[in-house]
């Protein structure tokens, strides 16, 4: 369970921190670079997020429905604000690619 919420934590990190590389550092990489560091963020935001889904079902596998209770409503809009922030450092980061 708790290498569940690592991962996630982890791979979160990662979807936002490949778009603000790209966004700090635009003239070193080629547009190549960008579009695979910009798939490989949104692979983690997906991967993060699944990993939530796998703590939950481990919640509720082993029926503790108070802790699925007091973590589920974080978790949704920890979860919505990374998909957010992803999509919206890479279309930032797709956008200057462009000009």
């Amino acid at each position: 369970m708790v290498l569940l919420n690592v991962g996630s934590l982890f791979l979160g990190i990662i979807a936002l921190a490949f778009p603000i590389i790209n966004i700090v550092k635009r003239d070193r990489y080629g547009v190549r670079r960008k579009r695979l560091s910009t798939f490989l963020s949104f692979v983690s935001c997906l991967g993060s997020i699944y990993f939530q889904f796998l703590a939950n079902y481990y919640l509720v596998k082993i029926e503790d429905i108070s802790a699925l209770m007091d973590i589920m409503g974080s978790s949704v809009v920890i979860s919505g604000l990374l998909i957010f922030a992803t999509i919206v450092l890479n279309f930032i980061t797709l956008k200057l690619d462009d000009n």
